[in-house]
């Protein structure tokens, strides 16, 4: 199998909201939200949270990663990546717009979900960086470098620019930390699971060239 990575696209939404669900159904950060739905199943609310969040965030801010076999336009999504960019996000009106989703969604437990959604985010560092949100890969698609492939395209793409991610599971932080990520600390575990762990690559400081600058002035 030859895997590619292109843009999202509108007719990729129903399998990239699959394969995401599929690979978040039993994540703990998702399971402390969703029961807060009102009249709604576990994977339904899932794939509606997700939903938003690429309508409002990912397709006019962000980045919407997919990875298919080979360069085909029609060839099935296998796995998906979302991620948040260093310098744009939503203004004022567009979180006002995004509270309506989850007022929609959560009804009277809106306000406990976005103070838990808060929660989540406040551990993200300050500084300007790519912030990889999601990285999901179709079951049927397992152990055959889609999930590295993904990775490699945000990370050429960020080029020296500061990566944040967490890592889920120990095994995810040690290959993270194989490509150059740097183990910030466990991050408040609610729950059972184990901890996740908050993973920074630090941007490429490149020094001015001769002759330039304040330091050559003179």
């Amino acid at each position: 199998m030859t895997v590619s990575v292109r843009s999202y696209r509108a007719t990729d939404h129903d399998d990239a909201i699959k394969i995401l669900v599929d690979a978040f159904e039993d994540d703990p950060s998702f399971r402390r939200v969703t029961p807060l739905a009102r009249g709604l199943g576990h994977r339904e609310t899932l794939a509606r949270m997700l939903s938003a969040q690429i309508r409002r965030h990912y397709i006019p801010h962000g980045r919407i990663d997919v990875a298919v076999d080979g360069e085909t336009d029609d060839a099935t999504p296998l796995g998906v990546a979302l991620w948040s960019t260093p310098d744009d996000g939503p203004g004022p009106v567009e979180k006002i717009s995004a509270l309506k989703d989850w007022v929609s969604l959560f009804g009277r437990h809106a306000a406990t979900a976005v103070l838990r959604d808060r929660q989540e985010s406040s551990f993200e560092p300050r500084f300007a960086h790519w912030y990889l949100y999601t990285l999901a890969v179709s079951p049927t698609a397992q152990r055959r470098g889609v999930g590295t492939a993904l990775l490699n395209h945000g990370l050429e793409r960020a080029g020296n620019d500061a990566v944040y991610l967490e890592a889920s599971t120990p095994h995810a932080a040690n290959l993270y930390e194989r490509l150059g990520f740097v183990p910030m600390g466990r991050l408040p575990k609610h729950g059972e699971g184990v901890h996740e762990m908050g993973m920074w690559r630090p941007p490429v400081i490149k020094a001015p060239k001769p002759g330039r600058g304040p330091a050559a002035e003179g």
